[in-house]
């Protein structure tokens, strides 16, 4: 059995193509968007190329020219005529005891970056190492061409003598550095202020031309998060490229515009489930392009057609992966097509402003083509008849495999059919075996984490809560239906904000530092309302811990579970689906399309890729797919050996002494599958919480948990706002 180790994905830096002409000097700078003809044609390379999630800068060692594969420790380089990738051993790792040697950040002929007996350390060109010192965690090294090492943490730029492993800080700004890379004698970096760029040679700040600063401004700290990857390289001439989620941009140095030639949606460079790493400009044009997927190839092709006959609209009130995946890919298949992607609730807009400029938009004669309704008020929108019968056009928008009708056609009324939906999640419940049978309900979750905190006194964190809308998000998976059916019961509310407050106020200890964090690698919103994964792993490495959460997909959630069923240890953990239903799910990226859409036919086909085989078999951390060809791969992925990884799971109590367990994630087995697949065949009743009604709610309730309300004060606000709606 093959085992895999999990690693954290690093954001590393490319390198560009040739130089296009500038424009004169005298007009205003700007950002020039992708022209409508000529375009690059993107092929995967052949060769071992899906390891590719933490490689260094492409570097040319002797007359190879590639990537340092660093958990590997291998050189991944382009053969010469461009064609396919091979790999080989980096000769200076053998000098320093390459046994001892955890990983290679960045390489050069000058020299090496390791991580090396627990500590970052250089080689030189001679093989001797040493430890960096002079400055606290270096985490983004890179060599100039001049073989010089620079490196930053987050407050500061610094040179490290590859010699004596001396750090010398360069530039102090103290605003968190966000983004480094070195192209040519230029160090370009940003930090909250903005964009800056030191000269190595001059050793200072020099001036940023101003289209720089508009273009790589929303990549500053206060804007930027982790997913972000960006970087910039020298082309052939005195031209840089800059490389990001929005594509690839040329600027020609003193110009004043930046020109994109390659748009992010229509290419692996703005697709969500994929990230870019490093890209290289080969000497006759080719660019090269490495993401956590492997390693791909843009040839410039002259004559491609990029012409727009068409564009299609898409809204969804919140970003989301899945959809953002879908619109990349259906750009990328229709490059005639304008896809024009709008998020209503971007750079903090309110769902009520969001309302308004969609409100705005439709009235103009100018809606939507494609509505993601998550969020919004479905029943409003049927009843304004705005949005259209899909059951009249199925043979546009199905897709040749079989989907799971239950599940995607639930936003059916008087046989129309509103919205398809994409993805769905399923609430679950975990606990140890003898107190699971005794939760039917989410109030008895409740009463039992208080049972827990009084007579057990558990120093870990419970269900590891970090805002009060939490538990309330949370209890609405099990509870929604029920409060939000008929006419509002004021005693159900009351008796749902009780449990609320006793979830959040008794789940950690009154000791702030004895908590546990639960976390995933693969996913950064593991401590929210839905992961139940990671609360599960907690639960089965220690005693009187509660799961709640949802199951959202296979590798980070359902394969955690069952995988963990399998450990050995003096803890009888089990789960289950739903809570007093276990008929319950939630639907996911659900689709409509506009009645007043003015593309309706691209409209369908944009349905039809969402739910097609090739989509619906990414991963995504937000549901399982609705594609039955899909789920079928997924189901068979136990067959591929490659796919177990081992997962060290530690003790979650901070004050608990042990070394906790490592266990092989392993791939449902074809019994778990074929059981799963009978269970989600009977799923009937469809959790959809508007987002205008969450938020009456989360209000009311945060209030109840904070103590400046009672449950009861709570429940009669909240049934007074929820009939006075209904009247509206």
């Amino acid at each position: 059995m093959n085992t895999l180790k999990k690693t954290l994905a690093v954001i590393l830096s490319l390198a560009m193509l040739a130089p296009l002409t500038s424009c004169s000097s005298e007009k205003a700078p700007e950002v020039k968007l992708l022209s409508s003809k000529g375009g690059y044609a993107e092929s995967k390379v052949e060769g071992r190329t899906y390891d590719m999630q933490s490689v260094s800068e492409f570097v040319t060692i002797g007359e190879k020219t590639g990537v340092i594969s660093a958990w590997e420790k291998e050189l991944v380089y382009i053969s010469k005529d461009g064609t396919r990738v091979f790999r080989s051993e980096v000769e200076d790792l053998t000098k320093n005891d390459d046994d001892d040697i955890y990983a290679v950040y960045a390489a050069s002929d000058k020299g090496l970056v390791v991580f090396k007996d627990a500590d970052t350390c250089v080689i030189n060109a001679e093989g001797e190492c040493k430890k960096i010192e002079g400055a606290d965690y270096i985490y983004n090294l890179e060599f100039a061409d001049n073989g010089r090492l620079f490196g930053l943490n987050y407050d500061a730029l610094y040179e490290i003598d590859i010699n004596t492993g001396v750090a010398k800080k360069l530039a102090d700004k103290g605003e968190r550095i966000n983004f480094f890379d070195i192209v040519g004698n230029r160090i370009f970096y940003g930090d909250r202020d903005g964009v800056h760029i030191y000269d190595i040679e001059k050793n200072s700040e020099t001036e940023v031309p101003d289209v720089l600063a508009d273009l790589l401004g929303k990549y500053k700290a206060e804007k930027s998060d982790a997913e972000h990857a960006l970087d910039i390289c020298a082309g052939n001439n005195d031209d840089i490229y800059i490389g990001c989620e929005d594509g690839l941009y040329h600027y020609s140095w003193g110009g004043n515009f930046a020109e994109q030639i390659i748009d992010g949606l229509i290419s692996r460079f703005g697709d969500p489930s994929d990230q870019f790493g490093t890209i290289y400009c080969a000497p006759d044009g080719t660019i090269y392009a490495t993401f956590n997927s492997g390693m791909y190839k843009y040839s410039y092709d002259p004559e491609l057609e990029t012409a727009v006959a068409s564009e299609l609209k898409v809204y969804s009130l919140e970003k989301n992966s899945t959809i953002s995946q879908i619109v990349s890919s259906f750009a990328a298949d229709n490059r005639n097509i304008k896809v024009d992607y709008q998020v209503g609730m971007k750079e903090g807009l309110t769902y009520s402003d969001a309302m308004k400029e969609l409100t705005t938009q439709i009235l103009s004669g100018n809606a939507p083509d494609v509505i993601v309704i998550d969020g919004l008020d479905n029943d409003n929108l049927i009843e304004k008849n705005m949005l259209t019968d899909l059951s009249k056009y199925e043979d546009k928008w199905h897709p040749d495999s079989d989907i799971l009708d239950n599940i995607a056609k639930w936003n059916t009324e008087d046989g129309k059919l509103y919205s398809v939906a994409c993805k769905f999640r399923i609430p679950a419940v975990g606990a140890e075996r003898k107190d699971l049978e005794k939760i039917k309900c989410f109030a008895d979750a409740a009463d039992l984490c208080e049972k827990y905190r009084k007579e057990k006194d558990p120093h870990y964190t419970i269900l590891d809560f970090f805002e009060e809308t939490d538990p309330i998000r949370m209890g609405l998976m099990y509870e929604g239906n029920k409060l939000l059916s008929g006419t509002p019961d004021k005693a159900a509310f009351e008796k749902f904000y009780e449990s609320c407050a006793k979830l959040y106020n008794n789940d950690k200890s009154k000791s702030e530092m004895d908590t546990a964090f639960i976390s995933s690698v693969d996913n950064d919103e593991a401590g929210s309302e839905y992961f139940f994964g990671t609360r599960y792993m907690a639960e089965k490495m220690n005693k009187n811990v509660i799961a709640l959460g949802s199951l959202n997909g296979f590798e980070n959630e359902i394969n955690v579970v069952t995988s963990l069923m399998k450990l050995d240890n003096d803890i009888d953990a089990a789960y289950r689906y739903g809570m007093e239903s276990d008929k319950c799910f939630m639907p996911n990226c659900n689709i409509a399309v506009s009645e007043s859409s003015k593309n309706k036919d691209d409209a369908f086909r944009f349905i039809a890729s969402a739910l097609s085989e090739e989509a619906q078999e990414i991963e995504h951390s937000d549901g399982f797919p609705v594609n039955k060809t899909a789920l079928e791969g997924f189901y068979e992925m136990n067959k591929d050996a490659d796919n177990v990884y081992s997962l060290y799971v530690p003790p979650f109590d901070s004050n608990e002494e042990g070394e906790g367990y490592e266990v092989d994630m392993e791939w449902m087995t074809n019994e778990e599958a074929e059981e799963f697949d009978s269970y989600i065949q009977t799923l009937s009743e469809p959790v959809f919480i508007k987002y205008s009604i969450r938020e009456i709610i989360e209000n009311a309730g945060k209030k109840c948990i904070e103590g400046t309300v009672t449950a009861e004060q709570a429940a009669e606000d909240t049934v007074k706002q929820l009939e006075l709606r209904m009247k509206e």
